[in-house]
């Protein structure tokens, strides 16, 4: 499974300010941030899908740490390759209905929210370790 998981994240990729960068042919794509990976989805022309996508406002909220990767495919592979990829990492997004303002808001404050309390952690961990040091 690693190994699936490492084939998306060395796949070529962009961030959401790089979105009009994405090549004007069929592949499919993964919506990824922080490790994990949220939305698989196909298109035929995958700039062209993510100028209208219905997740943009999700990713955008995943900006700057969100990247969509991509694989560009022919045409007649994209709805198998799309399927298997589905099965094999079953994304959270792909399984729900686009929330509206209070589901992104929670979204956000989620993600965002998560990164402070490791961040807090991380300093008081690393307070606790510098006050033993210079303890006797």
């Amino acid at each position: 499974m690693l190994v699936h998981w490492w084939r998306v994240f060395s796949l070529p990729h962009c961030s959401v300010a790089q979105l009009s960068h994405l090549p004007r042919c069929a592949g499919i794509y993964y919506v990824t941030a922080f490790g994990l990976i949220f939305y698989i989805g196909k298109a035929k022309n995958l700039r062209q899908r993510w100028q209208q996508h219905h997740r943009l406002a999700q990713f955008r909220l995943l900006a700057p740490f969100g990247r969509l990767h991509y694989q560009t495919l022919p045409a007649a592979d994209v709805a198998v390759a799309e399927k298997r990829a589905i099965a094999r990492y079953r994304p959270y997004w792909n399984n729900q209905r686009v929330p509206g303002f209070w589901g992104l808001w929670r979204l956000y404050w989620g993600g965002w929210g998560r990164l402070g309390t490791y961040g807090i952690l991380g300093l008081a961990v690393l307070g606790v370790g510098l006050w033993r040091l210079g303890q006797p």
